[in-house]
């Protein structure tokens, strides 16, 4: 035929394609056969049409020209569906055939879905589809597309109306941006055999978006709901090179692991195990059930509390402030027994604000600037603590590793312990015995110091400032 043919095709009509053909465009509801290796090219007059009848043989399809083919029918032929240009928007779960002929979108081109209907089709799109609307695109109704999605290049897919899945993998080295104004469902994995080079999910509105699928990038992944993001089972979000940045507030109902660098900018609750393997931009409170590790260092964009039910909280690197306004760090643990282990410097290359401790405290390494500083646990303090305020320390104190400097405008203590010597720069408030049960070494006090309690000391001990006795004389 003529390639500006505009062909119809009535009710108990078949359009018989023996030889691959162009035509302008196609539309009614008979049948149209298309034959193996052969390839039926319509939409050449930019028209928009729309075919309710079924498609079958083991040919395939092309749509080209700026035009919307809109198919409807139980479709059941074999060969792929290329759309090149303009759009194909389907409302049926057949509507481009059997599976086993996948789907091609051509950048500036787009699928539409519509219907509440499932698309088991194997798919690779590229582009952003026409006028930046999305390669694929769901204009109504609850969809799922179950079938494999490959990136071509970098990608969009839009969800204007309705609450859509995606079920199947999706895979290919380019992005991939999904915006939706409906709930999002996201149950395959992400980047499981070729990853992403990014990703970004926006849910629109008050809508949500669910992972139940683990996700792996060479870049970044960045995920913003206003309903918030929720993560379905035991997740892994895996950036090789970039940031996992959750711009919404998380919750879910099992572990989450970042593999990577994180940027927590909303709340992360309802949660069991919390790991980030690289450094942690944290501006947001965190909730867990269970253990929060931070292997890399963290930096503090707001003042945050971390919340554990009972459960460790490790920082294995770093902690400071994101510049030069102190943050606040507190940490709950729900008790008094349970540990906060920082094994990095804190401070040290911005001042940290007030760290308040629920829990016990296992200094590794020194926290060099806070404004701050107090335990309600025991502290084991194998490094110095430098607040420009207060230290207060509920519980018992032993010293460990080389000798300790507390320096701070007034060091509050109960006992303390430990063969090191201990220097008090500041002023002291003594509630409990010093080298009660393993006597320090040589002790110090630059300010004024209160003693309530006994000292001993293997070495000297020195008073700069005034003392007062307030309960018993050492």
């Amino acid at each position: 035929m003529l390639a500006g043919t505009a062909l119809t095709v009535n009710s108990g009509g078949t359009y018989d394609v023996d030889a691959s053909d162009t035509i302008g465009s196609i539309a009614g509801a008979g049948s149209i056969d298309i034959a193996g290796s052969q390839i039926l090219d319509v939409g050449g007059n930019n028209s928009s049409t729309s075919f309710t009848g079924v498609i079958s043989g083991a040919g395939a399809l092309t749509k080209s020209g700026s035009g919307t083919l809109t198919l409807s029918g139980t479709s059941t032929f074999t060969g792929a569906t290329a759309i090149t240009a303009g759009k194909i928007a389907i409302s049926s779960n057949a509507a481009l055939g059997a599976t086993n002929g996948a789907t091609t979108v051509s950048s500036g081109a787009a699928l539409s879905i519509s219907g509440s209907i499932t698309v088991a089709e194997p798919i690779t799109i590229s582009g952003t589809g026409i006028s930046s609307g999305g390669a694929i695109v769901f204009t109504g109704g609850n969809n799922t597309y179950s079938g494999a999605i490959t990136l071509g290049a970098t990608s969009t897919i839009v969800s204007s109306s309705g609450a859509q899945t995606i079920s199947a993998a999706i895979n290919g080295g380019s992005g991939l941006t999904i915006t939706a104004n409906g709930n999002l469902v996201v149950s395959g994995a992400v980047g499981g055999s070729t990853a992403l080079s990014a990703y970004a999910v926006t849910s629109t509105g008050s809508a949500s978006q669910t992972f139940s699928a683990n996700i792996t990038t060479s870049g970044n992944q960045t995920y913003t709901a206003a309903g918030g993001i929720v993560t379905s089972g035991a997740r892994t979000f895996t950036s090789n090179s970039g940031t996992v940045n959750f711009v919404s507030a998380l919750s879910g109902d099992n572990n989450v692991t970042v593999t990577g660098a994180a940027d927590i900018d909303g709340a992360i609750t309802d949660i069991a195990v919390l790991a980030i393997s690289g450094a942690s931009n944290i501006g947001a409170n965190i909730t867990t059930s269970g253990t929060q590790t931070y292997t890399g260092a963290v930096t503090l964009s707001a003042a945050v509390t971390l919340t554990t039910s009972s459960d460790v909280i490790t920082f294995e690197d770093t902690v400071n402030s994101a510049n030069s306004t102190r943050r606040n760090l507190t940490l709950a643990t729900g008790g008094n027994s349970t540990e906060i282990n920082f094994d990095g410097i804190v401070g040290g290359s911005q001042a940290v604000g007030a760290i308040a401790i629920t829990g016990a405290l296992d200094l590794n390494a020194a926290i060099t600037d806070a404004t701050s500083l107090s335990v309600s646990g025991v502290s084991n303090l194998g490094a110095d603590v430098t607040t420009t305020g207060t230290q207060t320390y509920s519980a018992a104190i032993t010293l460990s590793g080389a000798a300790r400097t507390l320096e701070g405008s007034t060091i509050q203590t109960t006992t303390i312990n430990g063969a090191q010597n201990l220097a008090i720069t500041g002023n002291l408030d003594l509630n409990g015995i010093i080298g009660g049960s393993n006597a320090i070494g040589v002790f110090s006090v630059s300010g004024t110091s209160n003693l309530g309690a006994n000292v001993t000391t293997t070495g000297t001990q020195t008073y700069s400032g005034a003392v007062t006795l307030s309960l018993i004389h050492i």
